[in-house]
């Protein structure tokens, strides 16, 4: 049934993890990225939120200093507000203007609260827009280290998604995989978790899934 499929998917996730810890490289859970859950109720075609389940689980192992970068269309609610409070977990969340697209949250001012001001980010891509800008990605991590790296890889943000607004070339959807695997080689020995996420069109998921991870062989 859903709950014990939803199960899977937070134990994939955890899976990723442990493999990217012991074995100081990418690990990759497609399912995963279910990021509108929140502790008490299901969300957005979410049922259990892996990525804050993940999260939680590198805290508890004593890892601080968490990175996680969620480029899906829509704002990941559930690990945003679950972690806004917490200065161990860095958040930079792009997404589709929160005025017009599910779950209507992730604004600019939303930085974070008490000692974790400053360690969240939103940035709002308005409808139609074609390039994921790299620049806040640059801005955000500058003079920051980071002992772990989880990337949110939602397609739905690409040109030809039935749900929302945006309209990514693929081009800059490959490019920013590639710039947080460069930083996680950089700063976290490659301890990087690629989850997947939203993606209403089956060829537009497959195309991106193929191309950014297609990309990384070599170099991983």
């Amino acid at each position: 049934g859903i709950h014990q499929d939803a199960l899977w998917v937070v134990r994939a996730t955890l899976t990723a993890i442990d493999t990217a810890l012991e074995r100081n490289d990418v690990a990759i859970n497609l399912n995963g990225g279910l990021h509108h859950a929140s502790r008490d109720h299901g969300s957005g075609f979410c049922v259990y939120n892996d990525v804050a389940i993940g999260i939680s689980y590198l805290l508890n192992k004593g890892i601080k200093n968490i990175l996680y970068v969620d480029i899906d269309a829509h704002h990941g609610d559930g690990v945003f507000y679950g972690f806004i409070d917490n200065p161990d977990v860095y958040i930079i969340d792009y997404h589709e203007d929160p005025r017009s697209l599910f779950p209507g949250t992730g604004y600019e001012y939303e930085t974070g609260e008490g000692e974790a001001k400053g360690t969240k980010r939103n940035v709002i891509r308005e409808p139609f827009s074609t390039e994921i800008d790299m620049g806040e990605l640059d801005d955000f991590v500058k003079g920051r280290s980071f002992n772990f790296i989880i990337m949110q890889i939602g397609a739905d943000g690409l040109e030809g998604d039935p749900l929302t607004h945006l309209k990514y070339r693929i081009e800059s959807y490959v490019k920013i995989v590639n710039k947080v695997f460069e930083l996680s080689t950089k700063m976290c020995n490659k301890r990087l978790v690629l989850l997947g996420g939203g993606g209403y069109s089956i060829e537009n998921s497959v195309k991106a899934y193929v191309k950014a991870i297609g990309s990384l062989v070599g170099h991983a």
